[in-house]
Parts: structure tokens; C-alpha cells; sequence
């Protein structure tokens, strides 16, 4: 074989490994749940911490989330001060989990992939957010993400 065959070769098996570039997945989820939590003084400050807890139905998804339909999300949170949550999704169907961070900034939720177990490992990106209020502490929403995996 030439030496140029060879080396085309070895550029096309490059190319086609999955590490040698990131895709683009997306994932389309709607969720309801209810927090659970205690009022907190600090110094002159009153706010809110506790753990949010609820489930998810995926509405859209290709990549690994084209195979799950639903699952479990239970968040850790601060309100008041400047809202923070560090989250953990359960895809139960695809035993694999999803870590993020919601911060809201300027009054724009900001959501950052910390990473994934199974196979969400490695997974990286963020989600835009929206939230509903709902009587009795509850609250829903929808999460349209963009990830590389």
C-alpha cells in the first residue's frame, strides 16, 4: 500500500472516533416538583435553603436521551441571598445521571452541566430555563438543553 493511502487511512480513523469531536445533543424536558425547606438569617439577610425534589418527562432528545422518557430530579438550594441549586437527574431508564448548577444572575437562570455518570460521562454544556410558580409551594417548568458528549 502507498504511503499516502496509509495516511488517509489514519486520517479517516481520527476523524471517525468518537473523541476527536464533540456533537451536539439536544434535550427538551418538562418537570413539576416541590421544595422542602427552612428559613435562614444571615446577618441582615432572610432566605430560604432546602432541597427541591420532582420528576421529569423528556418531550424531545436525541443522542442518549432519545431512549429515556422520564426520571427524578432533587436539587439542593439557597434563595434569597442569590438563588444557587446543585442538582442531580436521574435518567432511571437509561441508569445514567446528569449533575448541574442553576444560578440565577441578572434575573437570567443560568444553567452549567457539571458533568454525568454512565452514559452521560463527560457530557458537558447548559439549558435555558423556565420556571412557573404554582400554589402551595410547587412549581413547574421546561428546560430546552444543548450539550457535547
Amino acid at each position: 500500500m502507498s504511503r499516502l493511502f496509509i495516511r488517509c487511512l489514519a486520517l479517516l480513523a481520527i476523524f471517525l472516533s468518537p473523541q476527536a469531536h464533540a456533537s451536539d445533543i439536544t434535550l427538551t424536558y418538562v418537570w413539576a416538583g416541590k421544595a422542602d425547606g427552612s428559613t435562614v438569617q444571615l446577618g441582615e439577610k432572610t432566605g430560604r435553603a432546602g432541597v427541591w425534589e420532582g420528576a421529569f418527562s423528556v418531550t424531545a432528545g436525541d443522542g442518549p436521551f432519545s431512549y429515556s422518557k422520564a426520571g427524578h430530579i432533587e436539587c439542593v438550594y439557597s434563595v434569597g441571598f442569590k438563588l444557587i441549586s446543585e442538582c442531580a437527574i436521574n435518567f432511571t431508564d437509561i441508569e445514567s445521571s446528569l449533575f448541574f448548577v442553576l444560578e440565577v444572575v441578572d434575573d437570567k437562570r443560568l444553567t452549567t452541566v457539571q458533568g454525568g455518570t454512565g452514559l452521560l460521562e463527560g457530557i458537558t454544556g447548559g439549558c435555558t430555563q423556565t420556571i412557573h410558580g404554582r400554589p402551595n409551594g410547587w412549581l413547574t417548568g421546561e428546560n430546552v438543553c444543548h450539550y457535547s458528549l
